[in-house]
């Protein structure tokens, strides 16, 4: 397919977000001069064998679909290399951040829904299915229009409606693909056959689920979780899940219906299920009660029913003042991280007029600040005269609870421990039942390994100082655990498989949370000499403002691996090229060098390092990337294992975990701890000096030594590739887990290193 450069009409602008495979700009349009936005693929996935012909699918079968519910293609081709679509700018959430906010009514909530289905329903009658319904691809905008975006995995069925599902040892199996808490049954056990229009029924029914009970159908902190979970049975019905939320048992049996295990038990359209919807939306305002006008009622009646209209009102307003606080507070949180960002990348010795910016930054967000405030207080006051109706005690009561929770969630961010502390307290006094766990600082936590048996310790994690160190031992016994009632802390777990692997994990058990944890033991065997297993799982990358490159914050999945203890010290590679040199290879383009220089000196099939102060057992600096590759391979024939460069975001992950640490050691940066000497030193120092420049998965020298070369193209130059970790002539901020850096791939520089990965099998 020949893709026309889009750049031609399309002017790109700044960054709007970044998925799995694309990445969103803002742009504007020549032509008509317009705002719109441009979705170009990912640099590293250009020429993926799967992802490009997703992409192009997806523009293919998206622009074929023009309904007010699906979101408009405005024209296909390239950006560089990338294959590019251009779509409307959409100015709103998604209804997963609405969700997660709690702002809207059931109402409005419903109406969106029926909208989405209507999109659905169109789509659906072109002969195409969605296959990854869900609320994040749903759309709501500022002024009302819902539309269901990316068709990444859309593809075609017959326009027949879906016949009966084939015998099972007849069905074709393939990939799962989608997102497994909405995948209907026959789509998570990969039968690609049965996979249709029901498929996309049952995944409505579940984003029904979850907006009915505020929580997804199936839960877990692992895919595979959430997947067994799914195939054991439906989940429990919403008014067992949600008992507080009065769901009515009609709105209930719509749902469940939805999500039948058989297709042929579901709606036979998605038009058929809005159909059903309709009649559970609230009424949009509060319509004249007829009763207070009635000649007949007597006093006392009269003035209940205006009593019940006040309170009413005044639960109405209430809301809305909470809605408003918590709007200003996210926008004042997302200008502080504006202005944070601009400074951390500010030069020390830039001029006082370049940080203008910076302070009206500032400016405005204690502005947000301070309307918040107003805002708060108006809610508190509205609510709790509400609360003083039976009618609406109950409601008025939780929405009080909700509300100083939130002020106590942003009076922690700000480090008001005095405010923190009030907002708590009024927040415990309100609650009934619902904000308790999270309150009373209380999480619970399940462990399961494969295989089963594995010794397990959790061990809260001492973060007060300036390296978190473990504590006291929490939970232990053997695996699997059922879940356990624990402090929300900052936590480490430790597991010893049977045939004695020991696996270090990071957690972080969040107030209020069920914390499932699933690990995938691997044999010692397949774990290579010199590397540790490193449970893979998600993390919030792009979360630290203070590190140089962070770019946005984005959810990040790791896959199981194992990495290398320490970075490729100079004897290790010494080694390397001295192997090549009998054999005959020519070792020239694999030299460590410094501005053009060899580091080392070639006699005979004698490898030695030019600078003799250096440690053998400092990290090997010097190399390109390509060189770097070369030792990789080299290794991996050598102890036949898969060893590789990792990708950034693996060296992220195994660097910190998924606890937010800034440092592999903790939140604080001192002196001494990582080998950052700068001044004076000719190279890094021996690994293993800076014992406490340790992750918590056991990998030595991460924020000091050498910045290490990984397997990740910059999205902007495929010639250069992203570095991670700081070095030994590092600013202290560089050595953030979160700081990113870019250089091409061939250069060689005295602070630019190696570290391995290794896939398992």
């Amino acid at each position: 397919m020949d893709l026309r450069d889009l750049t031609e009409r399309f002017e790109l602008g700044e960054e709007l977000g970044r998925g799995s495979v694309g990445v969103v700009c803002r742009a504007r349009d020549r032509v008509l001069d317009r705002e719109v936005a441009v979705k170009r693929m990912r640099a590293d996935l250009i020429n993926h064998r799967r992802h490009r012909p997703r992409f192009l699918r997806e523009a293919a079968i998206c622009g074929g679909l023009v309904h007010p519910n699906i979101v408009p293609i405005i024209d296909v081709g390239r950006v560089g290399d990338a294959p590019a679509i251009v779509m409307s700018v959409l100015a709103g959430r998604s209804l997963r951040t609405l969700l997660r906010a709690g702002h809207l009514s059931r109402r409005r909530l419903l109406n969106a829904f029926t909208q989405a289905c209507h999109g659905v329903a169109f789509a659906h009658s072109q002969g195409v299915v969605h296959r990854d319904i869900k609320p994040a691809h749903v759309f709501i905008g500022d002024f009302g229009q819902v539309v269901l975006t990316d068709w990444g995995l859309a593809k075609r069925v017959a326009l027949q409606e879906d016949a009966p599902p084939p015998p099972r040892d007849v069905t074709r199996v393939g990939d799962i693909v989608g997102t497994p808490a909405y995948m209907a049954p026959e789509q998570a056990e990969g039968r690609l056959d049965a996979v249709g229009r029901r498929s996309d029924i049952y995944a409505l029914g579940a984003v029904l689920y979850e907006i009915l009970t505020g929580t997804r159908p199936y839960e877990g902190s692992r895919s595979a979780e959430v997947l067994e979970a799914l195939r054991e049975g439906p989940p429990e019905p919403p008014s067992v899940r949600a008992p507080h939320r009065n769901i009515p048992a009609a709105l209930e049996a719509v749902c469940q219906r939805a999500m039948a295990r058989d297709p042929r038990d579901r709606f036979e359209n998605a038009l058929d299920l809005a159909a059903n919807l309709e009649g559970f939306f609230e009424p949009q305002g509060s319509p004249p009660d007829d009763r207070a006008t009635d000649p007949l009622m007597d006093a006392e009646e009269t003035a209940t029913v205006h009593a019940d209209a006040t309170a009413a009102r005044h639960l109405a307003e209430g809301r809305a003042e909470a809605a408003a606080f918590e709007r200003e507070v996210q926008a004042a949180d997302a200008l502080q991280v504006q202005a944070i960002r601009l400074r951390t990348a500010l030069d020390a010795e830039a001029p006082r007029a370049a940080r203008g910016d910076i302070h009206a930054l500032e400016a405005q967000a204690r502005r947000r600040l301070d309307q918040a405030a107003w805002h708060l207080g108006q809610a508190v006051d509205q609510l709790e005269q509400a609360a003083v109706d039976p009618m609406h005690t109950f409601a008025a009561r939780a929405g009080l609870a909700t509300l100083h929770r939130d002020a106590w969630r942003a009076a922690n961010r700000a480090g008001d421990r005095v405010s923190a502390g009030y907002h708590r307290a009024r927040a415990e006094r309100w609650d009934d039942g619902p904000l308790s766990a999270e309150l009373a600082g209380r999480a619970a936590l399940s462990v399961r390994t494969l295989p089963a048996g594995a010794r397990v310790e959790v061990t809260a994690i001492d973060d007060d100082g300036p390296i978190w160190r473990p504590g006291a031992v929490v939970v232990e016994g053997l695996s699997p655990l059922s879940p356990r009632t624990i402090g929300a802390a900052r936590l480490r777990l430790r597991l010893e498989s049977p045939d004695g692997l020991i696996a270090r994990l990071p957690l972080r058990a969040a107030a209020g949370a069920t914390q499932a944890v699933e690990v995938h033991l691997p044999r010692s065997a397949d774990v290579p000499p010199g590397f540790v297993f490193v449970a893979g799982g998600r993390f919030l990358g792009g979360a630290d403002d203070l590190a140089p490159g962070a770019g946005p914050p984005r959810e990040i999945e790791v896959d199981d691996l194992c990495m290398a203890r320490q970075p490729v010290t100079i004897a290790e590679y010494i080694e390397f090229l001295e192997d090549l040199l009998v054999v005959g290879a020519d070792i020239e383009p694999l030299l460590p060098r410094s501005k053009g220089a060899p580091l080392v000196s070639l006699e005979a099939a004698t490898v030695a390092w030019r600078e003799a102060s250096l440690s053998p057992q400092a990290p090997v600096h010097g190399v390109s990337h390509g060189a770097a590759q070369a030792y990789a391979a080299w290794l991996g024939r050598r102890l036949a294992a898969p060893i590789r460069l990792p990708t950034e975001e693996e060296w992220a992950y195994a660097a910190g975990g998924v606890d937010g640490r800034a440092f592999p050691w903790g939140d604080v940066f001192v002196p001494g701890i990582a080998d950052t000497r700068r001044r004076g030193a000719r190279g890094p120092a021996a690994v293993g000096l800076f014992v406490e420049d340790e992750s918590p998965f056991g990998l030595r020298n991460m924020a000091g030594g050498v910045r290490e070369w990984t397997a990740t193209v910059d999205e902007d130059a495929p010639d250069r590739f992203m570095l991670r970790g700081g070095s030994w002539r590092s600013q202290p901020e560089t050595c953030r887990i979160g700081a990113r850096a870019t250089a091409p791939a061939d250069l060689t520089h005295l602070t630019i290193g190696i570290r391995l990965a290794a896939s398992l099998p």
